[in-house]
């Protein structure tokens, strides 16, 4: 039996791998990703270029080639990914000890980053709400709170864009795009601020709770306008430290720390890395990017959703369009 059609970053997905974690498409919906799972051998993919490698996990590496037929995404783990036709068609190579949890996680994550670079968008490390007029992002490296904030904001009552990964049109007004709406998170951030009808899955790679089946009302489905992005940095909390400051960013300097922490830029080197550049400049110039600076200190939390809602009460304040 197909599986059914899934929405994720604003479009349709359909894939003979099921993702559980995802909402489905409307029935007759057309698919803007088609995800296939074969058990030959990948094909030779003679003249294509390394554009980069990185190591996912500890002993967990990836690579990524590409040439005029589109890229190749290759985990020493799950195997083979080949992405072409401007990023909607994803052909699976499964390694001899891929597990079908850890192969969601990546083409949530990588896998799908690389089709949206292909399709001429930018993709971010980071976890995004929205308000009534817009979105921001929280962009941090594992273990930073991105997730954590997001879900902070969440209950207090914005809508959950994306986890982990956050998509970014290249417009005028750039937009969020809406991603992933299940959320990874360690116990003691999941009891804090996960919500109470969430649905739980604690059998996924890494330890992490996956948190899916959020309310409807909780979930961003549509493209929002971006208004911030936050560059999470905590610090030790302590006596006369404040919950949360932030310090604006000028674009130049925006621009490198963005440049650090796109989902996939360790990947796009090469033939892709000035693209990647000219993608981040654009948006550094467009969106006011902070410094963050987060106490780390869960009983503070409240702290921070406040002097965000506050800073932001321009969006807060509209209805949702």
């Amino acid at each position: 039996m197909t599986p059914p059609a899934r929405l994720v970053f604003g479009g349709v997905l359909q894939s003979d791998l099921d993702f559980p974690e995802l909402p489905p498409a409307p029935a007759g919906a057309a698919p803007h990703w088609v995800l296939t799972t074969r058990t030959d051998t990948p094909p030779e993919r003679v003249g294509a270029r390394t554009l980069g490698a990185d190591e996912v996990d500890q002993g967990v590496q990836v690579s990524l080639l590409g040439d005029e037929h589109g890229f190749r995404l290759s985990y020493s783990d799950t195997g083979t990914f080949d992405i072409a036709e401007r990023g909607s068609r994803i052909t699976w190579y499964p390694g001899p000890e891929a597990k079908p949890e850890t192969a969601r996680v990546d083409i949530l994550g990588r896998v799908l980053a690389v089709a949206l670079h292909a399709r001429g968008d930018l993709t971010l490390h980071a976890s995004a709400v929205a308000f009534g007029r817009g979105a921001i992002g929280f962009i941090a490296p594992k273990h930073h709170g991105k997730s954590t904030t997001a879900l902070a904001l969440v209950r207090s009552g914005a809508r959950l864009v994306t986890d982990d990964t956050l998509g970014v049109t290249m417009d005028e007004d750039p937009l969020a795009i809406p991603g992933v709406h299940a959320v990874r998170l360690w116990n003691d951030s999941a009891e804090l601020v996960g919500p109470a009808d969430a649905a739980v899955d604690g059998s996924g790679p890494g330890g992490k709770l996956l948190l899916s089946d959020l309310p409807s009302d909780c979930l961003m489905i549509e493209t929002t306008p971006l208004r911030a992005l936050y560059l999470l940095a905590p610090v030790q909390a302590g006596e006369g430290v404040p919950a949360v400051e932030r310090v604006a960013l000028q674009s130049f300097d925006a621009t490198l720390a963005l440049l650090t922490q796109t989902k996939i830029g360790a990947l796009l080197g090469g033939a892709e890395a000035g693209t990647v550049l000219d993608r981040v400049a654009r948006i550094a110039d467009k969106v006011p990017v902070y410094r963050l600076h987060v106490a780390r200190d869960f009983a503070r939390l409240d702290e921070l959703v406040d002097t965000l809602r506050a800073w932001h009460a321009d969006l807060v304040a509209a209805p949702a369009s």
